[in-house]
Order: C-alpha cells, then sequence, then structure tokens
C-alpha cells in the first residue's frame, strides 16, 4: 500500500491518551501505523481490487478532518456501539474498521447500513499487505489534457467546470510525495 502520510506529528503520549480517553486497546501494528503515518489518503488503492480504499483517518490533522472528529460523528456512535472502530474510508463513504471488541480484525461496514457489514482481513498488517495502489508518476498538465481532447474531437464537451476539475486534480496530485507503508 502506498500512502501520502499526514504531516502532523504525534507522539506515543498522543495515541496513550486518546484510547485512555476512549477506554479501547488498538492493535498495536495499527498504533505504530499512526505513529509513523499518522494516517494518510491514498490514491488509487485497491483492496484485493474489491474496495477502493480512500484514506486512513489521522490521530491529528490541521484541518480537523481526524480520528476524535471522526468517532464524534453521530453515525460513527453505531459503529462503535457494535465494537468496531473507524480507521479509514472508502471512497463511497463506507468506513474502514477494526473490531475492538474481539479479535482486532478488519471490516467494512456500510454508511447507511451498519448491520450490513464484511470482514476484510484477521488483522491490520494483512489489510495493508493486500492493498495495491497505483504510483503516481506523472500527472497529466493542462495542455497534455487539452491535446488529448483536440484529437479525440471533443473541444466542444469541455466546460468551464471541466477544466477547474482538471486543475484541481493537477494541484493535487502535482505535489504528493507517495510512501510504501511498511510495519
Amino acid at each position: 500500500m502506498l500512502i501520502v502520510k499526514n504531516d502532523v506529528f504525534i507522539t506515543v503520549e498522543d495515541i496513550n491518551t486518546f484510547t485512555e480517553k476512549l477506554g479501547i486497546d488498538l492493535p498495536e501494528k495499527y498504533k505504530f501505523f499512526l505513529l509513523k503515518y499518522n494516517g494518510g489518503r491514498t490514491i488509487k488503492t485497491k483492496f484485493r481490487n474489491s474496495v477502493n480504499v480512500r484514506l486512513l483517518y489521522p490521530l491529528k490533522s490541521e484541518n480537523g478532518y481526524d480520528l476524535l472528529t471522526i468517532i464524534n460523528y453521530e453515525n460513527t456512535e453505531k459503529i462503535i456501539d457494535l465494537g468496531f472502530f473507524p480507521i479509514g474510508e472508502t471512497e463511497f463513504g463506507d468506513y474502514i474498521c477494526i473490531r475492538i471488541q474481539d479479535d482486532n480484525s478488519i471490516w467494512l461496514i456500510t454508511h447507511d447500513k451498519y448491520e450490513k457489514n464484511k470482514k476484510l482481513t484477521d488483522s491490520f498488517e494483512e489489510f495493508v499487505n493486500e492493498c495495491n495502489s497505483e504510483k503516481i508518476e506523472h500527472v497529466s498538465t493542462m495542455e497534455e489534457r487539452w491535446e488529448r481532447v483536440r484529437k479525440a474531437g471533443n473541444e466542444d464537451k469541455i466546460t468551464p467546470e471541466i477544466v477547474q476539475a482538471w486543475q484541481r486534480e493537477i494541484d493535487r496530485l502535482s505535489n504528493i510525495k507517495q510512501e510504501e507503508v511498511l510495519l
């Protein structure tokens, strides 16, 4: 799995304070992951070529989208009540969770039907090892995109909204640093 790690630094004390506050025990490999990467975005990452993994939540972040915020959402309280802890999400907003009240296995829980869940792996380490990410080698420039559109004869179909979306993608992907997750 490749990840664009969160740049906010965390400590063992941060993790311990967090788990004590919630009264939960997280697997050692997951705590190590938080300490080393503090969560992060994944780009073109699939678990077993079927589940599109969007991100793994950071413990702390600059934008406030972190584990404490996630678990305080009304809908994630239901997940925690079922014995799961959300650690990430798919591109469709479904939750990737650790089963904390049992065996620390990794599960997929749909964001709208909490009773509909699916076991993915027996451990966090196995989950990471079974995720495949595409390495971003080149981000097409605006000029390259326009050239492909011209060659296809579709210039008339390009709207200002499409051009804005292209620019957002270029801005988002041009300066990323993907790292292989090593546990």
